[in-house]
C-alpha cells in the first residue's frame, strides 16, 4: 500500500467530525469547479465517511449535489494522494479521476511516465491504454452482494455505510455501486 495513503488515513482518524452542515456547504461550493476543487471536495467526501455516524452519514448524502452513488467514487478519489502531487495535469471530471486513482502505483507511474495523464483525458482513453499495457491492472470482482426484497432502506442504507467505512481503510477496495 502506498504509504502517503497510509498518513492520509491516519490524519484523517484523529481528525474530529464537524458539523454534517459544514461538509455538505464546503462539498457544494468545490463541486462543478476545476480539478482542485473536485479533489477538495473528494477529500471532504473521504474524510465525511469516516467520522461521521450514521445518521449524520445520511443527511450527508442527502445533502450532497449529486447522486448518493457518485459518493464512493469520490471517496476513492479523495483517499488517493498521489493525485495531489500530479494535479496540474490532471482531468477536472470526478469519473476519470477515479479511473486514475483505480490504478496501482506501478501503472500510475508508467501512465505519467507516457505522457497519459493530461487534462483532456477521458475514460475511453485511459480504458484503451489500461488494456493495451496494463492489462493485469484491471480491478477485478471481489464479492456480490445481494439483497432480500423485503430489507428495509434503513438497513439497506445502514449496511453500504459501514461498507463504505470498511473499504475507506483500504483504498486499494471500493464498492461500485
Amino acid at each position: 500500500m502506498d504509504t502517503s495513503n497510509e498518513s492520509f488515513l491516519e490524519e484523517t482518524q484523529s481528525t474530529m467530525a464537524r458539523p454534517v452542515a459544514s461538509y455538505v456547504e464546503e462539498v457544494r461550493k468545490l463541486w462543478g469547479k476545476g480539478v482542485e476543487e473536485v479533489l477538495e471536495a473528494a477529500k471532504l467526501c473521504a474524510e465525511a465517511v469516516k467520522v461521521l455516524n450514521q445518521g449524520e452519514l445520511r443527511s450527508f448524502k442527502n445533502g450532497l449535489p449529486f447522486k448518493k452513488s457518485k459518493l464512493s467514487k469520490l471517496v476513492k478519489v479523495g483517499s488517493d494522494r498521489r493525485l495531489d502531487s500530479v494535479k496540474e495535469i490532471l482531468p477536472a471530471g470526478y469519473t476519470i479521476l477515479y479511473e486514475i486513482a483505480c490504478l496501482s502505483d506501478l501503472v500510475f507511474n508508467k501512465a505519467l511516465e507516457e505522457g497519459v495523464i493530461h487534462p483532456e483525458l477521458q475514460k475511453g482513453e485511459i480504458e484503451k491504454w489500461r488494456l493495451k499495457e496494463a492489462p493485469e491492472d484491471r480491478p477485478k470482482r471481489l464479492a456480490s452482494i445481494y439483497q432480500l426484497p423485503e430489507t428495509s432502506e434503513t438497513k439497506k442504507l445502514a449496511f453500504l455505510t459501514a461498507l463504505s467505512r470498511l473499504t475507506s481503510g483500504y483504498p486499494e477496495f471500493w464498492i461500485k455501486t
